[in-house]
């Protein structure tokens, strides 16, 4: 029995200087001291370190999905979000389309160059290439179609479902057509000599911007008037 003590106590003690031991390299006149237990746990770790690192490399990534739809000619499709769907417009057909590619509802329309205008369930879309039409629909379903006598210039509408049409006139630079939510008109500006950019309307209804452009023939001015 005690012979057996003594050769454990002598394994520990060898185990025990073999952690310890330290070998010198002389490499060009430079000496390197390291010990070759230590190194090797070193070594290890950064080997376990590159396997996790390549391990999550290779996780499939989570690409989206993609739908294939089949539209009706009319050009390219102009794409807006609503809610938590999307609006797909050109010049001949808009129509409501979930996250899943199911269409909800559609309209067929006859524009040159639509512009559309969203506020909460409100959809207004103008022509701005001659042909004077405007027309609002809610939740998809058409309420009123506008014809303004000139060139439709910018359009609006807002979460109560008022718009505002700045148009060409005869006489002045532009005009602003405000009408209420039962399409009956508000009110009526003229810009005089300045050109009209863009007009915005607010929730309310009781402020109305426009964005001009005055020169005379030398300088060029913006301004904002409400």
């Amino acid at each position: 029995m005690k012979q057996k003590r003594k050769s454990r106590g002598m394994l520990q003690a060898s185990w025990t200087d073999e952690l310890k031991r330290t070998i010198q390299l002389n490499i060009k006149g430079k000496t390197i001291s390291f010990q070759p237990v230590r190194l090797g746990a070193m070594l290890a770790g950064i080997l376990l370190a590159l396997i996790l690192l390549v391990n999550i490399l290779l996780i499939p990534v989570k690409r989206p999905k993609t739908l294939d739809m089949g539209f009706e000619t009319g050009g390219e499709y102009t794409i807006r979000p609503f809610m938590s769907h999307a609006l797909l417009y050109n010049r001949r057909q808009m129509r409501e389309v979930t996250v899943t590619g199911k269409t909800l509802w559609e309209a067929e329309i006859t524009m040159s160059h639509p512009i559309m205008e969203i506020a909460d369930q409100y959809i207004l879309l103008a022509d701005l290439s001659g042909n004077n039409a405007g027309v609002l629909y809610k939740k998809g379903k058409k309420i009123r179609e506008f014809t303004p006598e000139n060139d439709i210039i910018s359009a609006k509408v807002n979460a109560k479902g008022m718009t505002a049409f700045a148009t060409a006139t005869v006489g002045y630079k532009g005009k602003v057509i405000v009408y209420d939510k039962k399409g009956k008109e508000k009110f009526n500006w003229n810009s005089g000599e300045g050109y009209i950019l863009d007009i915005a309307l607010d929730d309310s209804g009781r402020y109305l911007a426009v964005a001009q452009l005055s020169s005379d023939g030398t300088e060029s001015n913006s301004k904002l008037q409400m």
